[in-house]
C-alpha cells in the first residue's frame, strides 16, 4: 500500500488548471473556421490549441503551469479580429 498522501494544494492547483483548460477550449470551440482531423470537422483554433499542448508536453514535459496555459490559449478568439485589419508588417502583426 502506498504511503503517498495527496497534497491538498496540489489538488486545488490541478483543478484550477483543468477549469482554465475547459474554459479556453470552450472559447476555441466557437471558432467558425473548421478543419478535418481524423475524419471529423473540428474548430480550427481548438485543433491548434490541442496540438500546441501536445507539442509542449512532448518537448518540455516539465513546463510550468503558466507556460502550459499560455500554449493552450495563445490564439484565443483570434478569429474575432481579422488579420487584414492590421498592417502586414511585423508591427501590424504585434498589434
Amino acid at each position: 500500500m502506498s504511503s503517498h498522501v495527496s497534497d491538498p494544494t496540489e489538488t486545488a492547483e490541478s483543478a484550477r488548471f483543468e477549469r482554465a483548460i475547459v474554459r479556453f477550449d470552450a472559447a476555441h470551440a466557437a471558432d467558425p473556421d473548421h478543419e478535418t482531423v481524423d475524419g471529423r470537422e473540428q474548430p480550427k483554433e481548438l485543433v491548434f490549441a490541442r496540438r500546441m499542448s501536445a507539442l509542449l508536453a512532448r518537448y518540455a514535459p516539465e513546463a510550468q503551469e503558466i507556460v502550459r496555459l499560455a500554449a493552450r490559449c495563445q490564439h484565443i478568439e483570434r478569429w474575432k479580429i481579422p488579420r487584414g485589419e492590421y498592417g502586414m508588417e511585423r508591427m501590424g502583426y504585434l498589434q
